[in-house]
């Protein structure tokens, strides 16, 4: 069991709380699930995000739970 707060552990985790990024014996290491938490303001813009299009966010906080947890799905490469 771990118990924290999402927006203080997200920060230095690039919002990434739970999956297969963290190390094992970390209670947040999982090959099951993801979960990332997003703080979006608003009028923020992430070139990486699309081609060819102009979108910016609404202010928005975002929980995004995917499955399983799998390396190489990361924008900017890395995991």
């Amino acid at each position: 069991m771990y118990a924290g707060n999402a927006g203080l552990d997200a920060a230095g985790d690039a919002g990434r709380l739970l999956g297969h990024f963290k190390p094992p014996g970390d209670p947040r290491f999982s090959e099951d699930a993801e979960i990332k938490w997003g703080v979006h303001a608003a009028g923020d813009e992430r070139d990486q995000w699309v081609r060819g299009e102009v979108r910016t966010a609404e202010e928005s906080v975002v929980l995004t739970v995917r499955r399983p947890s799998v390396p190489g799905y990361r924008v900017g490469g890395g995991e």
